[in-house]
């Protein structure tokens, strides 16, 4: 236990004796939304963003982007992408950093904090809000919070070897229960010559 708990999967959590796992909101397409009067901002979970970056000051050895806002003069990365989880105030917490250069802030780069609130009446994926920025207000802000309601936050259970193994083994019986019936059928239709409702195999 202390070994399976000391390294987390990315983007999973054990705490307080739950597990958690927000690798399904993985998404081939970015979660898009509009801010400041307009502004698309592109945002995925665990991985990069798919939409291509433009002029973000970031280098591709630095890491994949987690998130973008379309600006005037270039794209604004808000952090590369973080797959560890934290557990904060009872909801999970994702901090990303080292995005793009902030507008006159000399050796501060873009970052963000996506907070993830188990709702179970949100069933979809959900949809991300900006709550707060910094410098608030401003379209040239430098980090982001956001908020995030989805049924993916809530405890889930942890599929493990012991699981596996028993989907594994119900799996194989039906196959072979499948396999029985048709064996069976043919061998009394071609070699026993039963017809109608005699060709059913009989367990006995």
């Amino acid at each position: 236990a202390v070994f399976a708990y000391a390294d987390e999967k990315p983007c999973t959590l054990h705490s307080g004796g739950k597990y958690y796992d927000l690798t399904p909101l993985k998404s081939s397409k970015d979660y898009q939304f509009e801010i400041d009067a307009g502004r698309k901002f592109y945002l995925n979970v665990c991985k990069g963003v798919a939409t291509d970056p433009w002029n973000t000051g970031v280098s591709e050895d630095e890491g994949d982007i987690a998130g973008l806002i379309r600006r005037d003069h270039g794209d604004f990365a808000i952090g590369i992408v973080n797959t560890t989880l934290e557990m904060v105030e009872g909801g999970l917490m994702l901090r990303q950093s080292n995005g793009s250069p902030c507008k006159d802030m000399d050796n501060v780069r873009g970052s963000s904090s996506i907070r993830f609130i188990c709702d179970t009446s949100v069933f979809a994926a959900g949809n991300p809000v900006v709550i707060d920025t910094f410098p608030p207000n401003s379209e040239d802000a430098c980090h982001y919070e956001l908020e995030w309601r989805t049924h993916f936050a809530c405890p889930t259970g942890e599929r493990g070897v012991l699981s596996g193994l028993f989907v594994s083994c119900i799996i194989t019986a039906m196959i072979l229960f499948m396999l029985y019936m048709v064996a069976s059928t043919l061998y009394n239709y071609f070699v026993l010559r039963l017809r109608g409702p005699q060709l059913l195999p009989k367990f006995t």
